[in-house]
């Protein structure tokens, strides 16, 4: 006698939810924001700073709707000790101008971030020049 096939166990939606969004192979067009380590000894003005941009660049993302993927956008810009962005360029991109102009737009239409604090004048000097990548998927 043939053996009957069981049924196929199923796990709870609550359970699955979680990993499901935070999938890399997602068909999302948002990728990830890569981030320059230069104030990680600022925590929470690092949280906040990179935050802002990547809200934006999403907010961006959702009016514009490029379709670009697999891309990658690379911004050098200067940020001042009182928060503004200045010399903002795109250093190398994969993407469409489109793409790359609302990856620029994202740090510059956040401008001018929170002052920094004393300690970070001390240790950055009145200025520091970054670089952020934007990944497109």
């Amino acid at each position: 006698a043939k053996p009957l096939p069981r049924a196929r166990p199923r796990l709870s939606p609550e359970l699955i939810h979680g990993p499901l969004m935070a999938s890399t192979g997602s068909a999302s067009r948002r990728g990830k924001l890569s981030i320059d380590a230069t104030f990680s000894a600022f925590g929470e003005y690092q949280q906040q700073f990179y935050a802002a941009i990547q809200s934006g660049w999403y907010q961006e993302i959702d009016f514009f709707q490029p379709i670009d993927t697999g891309a990658r956008v690379q911004i050098r810009f200067t940020i001042q000790a009182d928060g503004t962005i200045n010399g903002v360029e795109t250093i190398h991109s994969t993407a469409s101008e489109v793409a790359t102009l609302i990856c620029e737009s994202a740090i510059t239409k956040r401008s001018p971030f929170r002052k920094w604090t004393a300690e970070m004048v001390k240790v950055f000097g009145s200025e520091r020049t970054m670089e952020l990548v934007f990944h497109y998927r």
